[in-house]
Order: C-alpha cells, then structure tokens, then sequence
C-alpha cells in the first residue's frame, strides 16, 4: 500500500501503453486506491476494494482514476451510482462500478448519502519515476 502512496503523484492516467513498451514496468498485480473526499467515511475495509479489468486483446496497459457519487442504504446496498469524472472517460468504468457495488460496506456508513470517493487504478509505472523514487 505504501509503494501505490509514493506512485500516485507521478502517475500517468489515460496513456495507453502498449505490453511491449520498454519506458514502462507493467505491475505484477494491479493496484486499487481509495480516497475518501468531503466528509464520506471510510466506506470500505482497507485493501477490500479491488477493480479487476482483464487486458484486451491487443495488450496494452493505461492507468485510470474516477471520481464517483452514491448513497448507501440502511442495509448497506449502494444506490444512486453516478460518476462525477474519469480519466480516461469510459476505459475501466464497467470494472470501477462493478467492483464498488460488490464490495461490503462498513456498517458504519450504512444509511448515509451523497458519498463520493475516487479510484485510482495503477496497471503500470514508467520506468523513469521508479528510478527517481529509490
């Protein structure tokens, strides 16, 4: 979790590389993050929410982040899903939502409204910043 910290301020959202691309390092296993903004609790456990997008044919990587809204119900069900932003529109959206409406929420937030959080999800790093970063 710590490593994804250091990443998140260098990292290039939207850029479609391909498996091929000597500038990147395509991450063993993709990395999920959560930011909380406003004043939404910590809906979900630490680590829990992992978005899984299978590679397409052609095999490229690209980094997304999206910021998203939604209620959660007295009996913890998500509702009112709507996204506020992405980057890049529409590449991992699917498995963004999939993965928040499948994960368990906190009892704690049960029954509260106008949550909104960002995904950040990191399939690669270019090798210029990991040399940087040691």
């Amino acid at each position: 979790m710590l490593s994804i910290l250091l990443m998140v301020g260098a990292i290039q959202f939207g850029e479609i590389k391909a498996c091929s691309d000597l500038s990147i390092t395509a991450l063993d296993t993709f990395q999920t993050r959560v930011e909380y903004l406003g004043k939404t609790p910590q809906l979900f456990a630490d680590d829990n929410l992992k978005v899984r997008a299978s590679l397409p044919s052609a095999c490229s990587y690209v980094n997304s982040e999206s910021e998203v809204k939604f209620d959660v119900t007295s009996e913890g069900q998500i509702t009112n899903y709507k996204v506020l932003f992405e980057h890049p529109v529409r590449i991992h959206s699917r498995v963004i939502k999939r993965a928040i409406l499948k994960t368990p929420v906190n009892k704690s937030a049960w029954g509260t409204i106008g949550n909104k959080v960002r995904v950040i999800y990191v399939q690669y790093k270019n090798k210029i910043e990991q040399t940087h970063q040691n």
